[in-house]
């Protein structure tokens, strides 16, 4: 069983996430692609040579979804950045579609997509900041959206690089912890 979510919805949490974690932008035009599907017909198309508006736009995110994933507090920070900047660049629509009353969304460009995806991440009722995480590993730093019910969200990802480097700092806080408490009771 999967997390409530509409098609449209997962579709721009799984997008912002994999361009959050896209290692290397090469061009405009891979961007755009990979936002398309999500977008409606006021979409910004921006000039080939502009790539390092789209970089700009990755760290941008890369720093609000590390933020979210600190606690609460952090994520109230967050919230308040978006919140205007949807607005302007996020227009809902709501549509009644095989008997059913949805919201519909149209997005101006790759930033206003992932100030949706990071509102719907935030947002309580659906319940997806638990569920989201980054690599404990400082060398990695990928985020991970867990969108299925089961199963806890990754402390590291599926590899041996970093599953291991994640260990070895749980084994040094692990260490500090009992060295402390030892001097405590001596």
């Amino acid at each position: 069983m999967s997390i409530a979510l509409r098609k449209e919805e997962r579709q721009i949490l799984e997008t912002m996430v994999k361009f959050a974690n896209l290692k290397k932008i090469e061009s405009t035009a891979q961007i755009e692609e990979m936002f398309a599907k999500l977008t409606g017909d006021g979409f910004q198309i921006i000039e080939p040579e502009n790539v390092d508006a789209y970089k700009n736009d990755q760290a941008l995110l890369r720093e609000r979804l590390t933020t979210i994933t600190r606690g609460d507090t952090e994520r109230k920070q967050v919230a308040k950045q978006i919140r205007s900047f949807l607005r302007e660049k996020v227009h809902p629509h709501v549509d009644f579609v095989q008997s059913r009353f949805i919201y519909t969304y149209d997005v101006d460009g790759v930033e206003a997509a992932c100030a949706l995806g990071i509102a719907f991440l935030l947002d309580e009722t659906r319940g997806l900041t638990s569920r989201f995480t980054q690599c404990g590993n400082p060398e990695c730093g990928k985020f991970h959206l867990n969108l299925d019910a089961k199963g806890r969200p990754l402390k590291h990802c599926r590899n041996e690089k970093c599953k291991k480097a994640v260990e070895r700092m749980q084994a040094a806080v692990r260490a500090k912890r009992y060295r402390a408490k030892r001097r405590r009771s001596e």
